[in-house]
């Protein structure tokens, strides 16, 4: 009698996931645990969300007026970002923010004039930065100066600090604290035979901006877009990710676009297929992958047209995502509990515990079978890669 193959649904614990950092009235819906220096706070009622904080720098304060939180706890070595939504209720006015531990400055922003957005909630994030490591990992704040903010006012609203985030304005709807909006863009994003690219209002997927790419490259090159380092997640072993994007051509025009999955240390291509975009917004979605190793996992989106214009936007790399049991199938690849039979092609074998231990690691001819004996209600993680360099990987969790 066969055993029964399931899908795990257990997850390992791990440090490498995306993890909000709890900040006391972070929602700002009150004017406790935050302290106010040269200044003076109130509630605003007309929050972005319910209430927000008024902060209006003394007179003649200029600089040393600051709105600073009460202390939370960041784990070490760990990259962060910070994000807000600000409203300015006067104009030409500044403001920039610190991230300290036990009053030693880790991260200090560049100031954003807000003075396009008077009156208006604008959501504004920092740049990705590291903990480091800190003697006292509970001693964090967050604090807000207004450069030359003598009588000015702001309210604050919904602030959150993500730790190991899975995306950084993927949406492209986000302002960094500079004195221009194209660093939302430009500090997250890389590109490569793209030039320009640039915030674009003409198109959108979801809410006002998408990204408008150009193709600069000869015949037989191609584009890439994808995060930078330092604003790539990093993946906990075990999880099921995939990456998309939407993209859509200029009118009347096509692109013809992939999306790939940079995670394991490789990039996971799946069926390596380019698909032909018009002027509709489209999903172009990587493959599944599970993550054996804590590296970086980001997706990468490569187009082959020649010159072409296209919009991006919803840059987006999930996880917790479904695996299917297709790509086993259509490699026929069959997993059983005395081992793993290889039907298709040659193939390289690894098979892993939970956390990322290689037990296995063997080339299998096609036709033959590696033997293997995995025990019951043990989890484990098998990963094939094929003579074209892709790979496929599951959970594999045998009940009997």
């Amino acid at each position: 009698m066969k055993s029964k193959l399931l899908m795990a649904l257990l997850l390992p614990t791990c440090l490498f996931s995306q993890t909000n950092i709890a900040v006391s009235n972070s929602s700002f819906e009150t004017t406790t645990n935050w302290t106010a220096a040269n200044a003076s706070t109130s509630i605003d009622v007309s929050g972005q969300t319910n209430n927000a904080l008024s902060f209006t720098a003394d007179a003649g304060s200029n600089a040393t007026n600051l709105l600073t939180s009460d202390t939370f706890t960041i784990a070490n070595n760990v990259n962060c970002v910070v994000s807000l939504w600000i409203k300015a209720t006067v104009a030409n006015q500044k403001v920039k923010m610190t991230v300290a531990n036990n009053g030693a400055d880790v991260y200090t922003s560049a100031q954003i004039n807000l003075a396009a957005t008077q009156g208006t909630w604008q959501l504004i994030s920092s740049n990705v930065f590291s903990s480091g490591t800190q003697a006292d990992t509970s001693l964090w704040t967050v604090s807000f100066t207004l450069p030359g903010g003598a009588n000015k006012t702001l309210s604050f609203d919904e602030l959150t600090i993500t730790a190991n985030p899975l995306n950084v304005n993927g949406d492209f709807e986000t302002d960094f604290f500079h004195q221009t909006q194209a660093l939302g863009l430009t500090n997250p994003y890389t590109k490569n035979q793209i030039n320009p690219f640039t915030l674009s209002s003409d198109f959108a997927n979801s809410g006002a901006y998408s990204v408008e790419l150009t193709n600069v490259f000869s015949s037989g090159g191609r584009s890439t877009f994808n995060a930078k380092t330092g604003y790539q997640h990093l993946a906990e072993t075990g999880q099921n990710y995939q990456g998309s994007v939407y993209v859509r051509a200029s009118t009347g025009e096509t692109v013809n676009v992939k999306a790939s999955l940079f995670l394991n240390g490789i990039e996971n291509k799946g069926d390596d297929v380019y698909t032909s975009v018009g002027d509709t917004w489209t999903k172009i979605s990587s493959p599944i992958v599970t993550a054996t190793t804590n590296d970086a996992a980001y997706v990468r989106l490569t187009s082959e047209t020649e010159n072409a214009v296209f919009y991006i936007d919803d840059v987006t790399l999930a996880k917790n995502v479904t695996l299917s049991n297709n790509n086993l199938l259509l490699e026929k690849i069959a997993i059983t509990k005395e081992g793993i039979h290889i039907q298709k092609s040659d193939a390289e074998v690894f098979i892993f515990d939970v956390l990322g231990k290689t037990i296995v690691q063997q080339k299998v001819k096609t036709g033959n079978r590696l033997y293997f004996n995995f025990e019951t209600s043990k989890i484990y993680l098998v990963s094939i890669l094929n003579a074209k360099g892709e790979r496929f990987t599951t959970k594999v969790l045998f009940n009997n």
